[in-house]
């Protein structure tokens, strides 16, 4: 069964049914930006010159144009390309870093324009007929910053897509497969007493020469629990002295600081360090570790750091023991002084101990499924080396020498550092089948339209699937419909988690019309623009401040006939979202 939360909001994240998205590639949050102004609506029932060019300016003239039979063109920047999908398009305007996620209408305006349509024939051909879709079509077309019309035709730019060779970038080094704790999900199997055969500090110095000759930019220490190694101080030391390294982390249980001399190399050095940590209550997080006590000793690992005027970073790694508590164990670790920037939280990946589905979240598959969340990805002069694939420029290196993709993907190695040289390895191409996977040689994805503006963990996909090539399964956009399933978003809000009992209202300051069996909210704050189909736009009315959600529940449950344990979470769901985007708040 479609879940009411589908059916309800249009504009998730680009991938329901809505005409655009615009999103900045850089920091782009769960942010849907509609461009679609209310003012469209008005203007078009009026059959003047003078209020259309008043409201629309611009695409005003361009509908006149229109009316007039003039013909025009849609011209594209040298710097934007159109990527069409099985269903849907792409607008990537590499200028300014924005991606516009297109529906299938303007999708087929686009393929038609390409093909040299005219505007009017391109609009035709996809079904956009009446005036007052022609009229808010021409809005949406024409703020889009790399869009242009003119009287003659021009043909698309076929920017080709090309990649420099990969280099090394990203090293992991795992000095010892041993940990004084036991967690219930360590990726690495970790555990005290390992017999594992590790490399010696000679051996370990020689490989930070190497990484340091190729050209590595940032290298991480890792484990197993790297402080258990006592060489470690030299080995940091000695990283600490190489030219090429920008960056380098510790990753660690931060329970043995108080007996380690690192903490003067770490602050003046200014290397980075990254901690687990799994809750507010020493019983649940001892009983993640499987280890009495480790609450109390990373507490106090987290203060050392801390009163040396080292902020450390923190995962919160959700498995079914500390589910529940990941707000709370949040705002305890900002109490002792982490930054909120520097806390996230995942769930268990199904590698090491983490295939035992018994320490796996209730709601495991549902809290993987994500939303498309594109990242920096276009570098200075268009698109970056990366197009998608987190592996390339990367490796890791395990205790016994093992030259493995990441440390989240153990199974698949790719030669062994304690037979060989490492810059030979890398030359020989070892490496090159597994950096060169992108979205263009990955199944389904090879046809998305989104595929240069995304990302995803092979090593998830390929622990789930055993397929190196497969589409991520937990990626809930399908190109070929161009829908999404569920998408999960943690509560990133600010405000405590919503409820029953909660009061959500609107914010101030927001104008809002129906257009059709839309409502289109306005933020001029941000010029920003959402659209709510019919449902959501019932929600939307109703949140004043004096409506409980319950009371929502039951009003809309009522409209709807449907059952209140199918609309609790989906209108709990919307009301987050609505708040992510800063247009719901708590009532004081």
């Amino acid at each position: 069964m479609c879940s009411l939360h589908q059916s309800m909001w249009t504009v998730s994240q680009g991938t329901m049914q809505a005409a655009i998205t615009v999103q900045g590639i850089s920091a782009v949050q769960e942010t849907v930006l509609r461009t679609v102004h209310s003012a469209v609506q008005a203007a078009a029932v009026q059959d003047t010159a003078g209020m259309y060019q008043a409201v629309l300016g611009y695409a005003g003239q361009v509908l006149m144009d229109f009316k007039n039979r003039s013909r025009k063109f849609i011209i594209l920047e040298k710097d934007a390309l159109f990527v069409p999908g099985p269903k849907r398009g792409a607008i990537y305007d590499l200028r300014r870093r924005k991606l516009y996620h297109l529906d299938e209408r303007l999708a087929k305006l686009f393929k038609s324009s390409q093909d040299g349509l005219s505007i009017q024939e391109a609009m035709l051909q996809a079904g956009i007929a009446s005036e007052d879709e022609i009229s808010i079509h021409l809005d949406i077309l024409l703020r889009m910053d790399c869009i242009s019309v003119s009287a003659r035709p021009r043909p698309f730019h076929d920017i080709k897509i090309r990649k420099s060779p990969a280099r090394p970038m990203v090293a992991w080094l795992e000095p010892t497969d041993r940990c004084n704790l036991f967690c219930v999900h360590c990726f690495a199997e970790s555990r005290s007493g390992i017999n594992e055969v590790e490399l010696s500090t000679e051996k370990w110095l020689s490989i930070i020469d190497e990484l340091d000759e190729i050209g590595v930019e940032r290298v991480v220490f890792t484990g197993g629990e790297p402080l258990l190694r006592k060489d470690l101080f030299q080995l940091l030391e000695h990283a600490c002295s190489k030219n090429s390294f920008q960056y380098i982390q510790i990753l660690t249980n931060a329970t043995l600081f108080a007996a380690s001399p690192l903490l003067d190399l770490i602050a003046e050095k200014g290397i980075g360090v990254g901690l687990s940590f799994y809750s507010n209550k020493p019983e649940v997080h001892d009983k993640v570790t499987r280890t009495p006590g480790s609450w109390e000793k990373t507490v106090k690992g987290i203060k050392l750091l801390i009163d040396r005027g080292i902020k450390p970073a923190a995962n919160i790694v959700l498995t079914r023991i500390n589910e529940d508590g990941v707000d709370e164990t949040r705002r305890f670790l900002v109490s002792l002084g982490l930054e909120n920037d520097d806390i996230m939280s995942n769930v268990v990946l199904p590698t090491g101990r983490g295939c035992h589905s018994d320490y796996r979240v209730k709601n495991y598959d549902y809290l993987l499924r994500k939303a498309y969340t594109p990242e920096d990805c276009f570098g200075p002069g268009g698109w970056s080396d990366y197009l998608g694939t987190c592996w390339r420029g990367k490796f890791a290196i395990k205790a016994n020498g093992k030259l493995i993709p990441c440390t989240m993907c153990r199974e698949v190695e790719i030669g062994d550092v304690s037979i060989g040289r490492l810059s030979e390895i890398i030359e020989s191409g070892a490496f090159d089948s597994i950096w060169d996977i992108d979205f263009d040689s990955t199944r389904t994805c090879s046809e998305c339209e989104l595929r240069y503006a995304c990302t995803d963990c092979r090593a998830l996909t390929y622990a789930l699937t055993g397929d190196l090539y497969a589409k991520d399964p937990t990626c809930p956009y399908d190109p070929y419909t161009g829908d999404a399933t569920e998408i999960f978003f943690s509560n990133t809000t600010g405000f405590p988690p919503l409820s029953l009992d909660s009061r959500p209202k609107r914010r101030e300051g927001l104008s809002q019309a129906w257009i059709g069996k839309d409502l289109i909210v306005s933020d001029k704050r941000g010029n920003v623009h959402h659209r709510l189909n019919s449902v959501a736009g019932g929600i939307w009315d109703l949140l004043d401040g004096d409506h409980s959600l319950e009371t929502i529940e039951d009003l809309i449950g009522r409209r709807l006939e449907r059952g209140h344990h199918f609309l609790e979470q989906d209108i709990i769901r919307v009301v987050e979202q609505l708040m992510r985007l800063g247009l719901v708040e708590y009532a004081s």
